[in-house]
């Protein structure tokens, strides 16, 4: 028997590189490999009818992904223009679109869900705020796993420090810690003081900290770990390698793994998409 339903809410886009469009967004991306890992995941979010939105659903079905829960609207599906460059990638994303209407799922599916995944950008819009901030106070004693995804122009500090008491499993990597560090929401500065202080003072189930090349740092009540990074192929991008770690990293976290398989794991197939182009790939 399958294990209860994991929503992952948030935005389902368009990444538009160089060299044409491909299927992206966060939740998408972590949903696409935490079902991978063995995870149920559930899409929660909002495309438009246009053809964009269109093929967004049908692509998402041949991924073999539940997409009966991505409303169709009357707005335009997202896109976000993508810049490679040899520090790694920028983002454009275009506002007004779709998945910034995203209205609280099926009640049923919410009271039989195992929890919830959510990063900071879905929170832009007072409308996506406010249905995260039901489905977080329906899901007491549940998941509540937080994606920071701090891109510029589209998250509030005073947001992110009111939030951070309510999730019980947390992702950040070493640029979005520095953020918090410098915004004085973090004080420690070496990532095992910082995962320590996050579990002890927010009631952290877990959290980690990815470091690019530099491998990871996670933790729990019972252990902080430090693994090496795995290095990826040339020729790739690091486009959805977060996604890729988080979805891997949660669905061995609940499937019962140590925290340090857990890392180890999801660090070997973020290097994996790293040395790929584009967000979805086989693994």
């Amino acid at each position: 028997m399958m294990e209860k339903p994991l929503l992952a809410f948030g935005e389902v886009l368009w990444d538009i590189f160089p060299d044409g469009k491909r299927l992206g967004g966060a939740p998408l991306n972590f949903s696409y490999y935490f079902q991978k890992a063995g995870g149920n995941p559930r899409v929660i979010s909002a495309v438009g009818y246009d053809n964009l939105g269109i093929e967004a659903i049908y692509k998402i079905a041949k991924m073999g992904l539940d997409s009966s829960h991505i409303r169709q609207i009357n707005k335009q599906t997202g896109i976000v223009d993508i810049l490679l460059d040899i520090k790694g990638h920028q983002f454009n994303i275009r506002r007004k679109a779709a998945w910034e209407n995203i209205f609280y799922p099926n009640r049923e599916l919410v009271n039989n869900s195992s929890g919830l995944y959510f990063g900071t950008v879905a929170r832009i819009s007072w409308r996506n705020r406010a249905t995260l901030d039901k489905l977080i106070e329906n899901l007491d004693g549940k998941v509540v796993f937080l994606d920071l995804n701090l891109r510029k122009g589209f998250y509030n500090l005073q947001d992110i420090t009111n939030i951070l008491k309510r999730v019980n499993y947390l992702k950040m990597n070493e640029e979005e810690a520095g953020i918090l560090k410098e915004a004085g929401i973090l004080k420690e500065v070496i990532e095992e003081e910082i995962i320590y202080y996050l579990i002890k003072d927010y009631n952290l189930k877990a959290g980690c900290i990815t470091l690019g090349k530099r491998g990871a740092v996670g933790g729990d009540k019972n252990s902080i770990f430090k693994i090496n990074g795995v290095p990826a192929i040339m020729g790739g991008d690091s486009v959805g390698c977060g996604d890729a770690f988080a979805g891997t990293w949660l669905a061995n976290l609940l499937k019962g793994k140590t925290m340090e398989e857990s890392l180890y794991r999801a660090n070997e197939i973020a290097s994996r998409v790293a040395s790929e182009k584009g967000a979805i790939v086989r693994v």
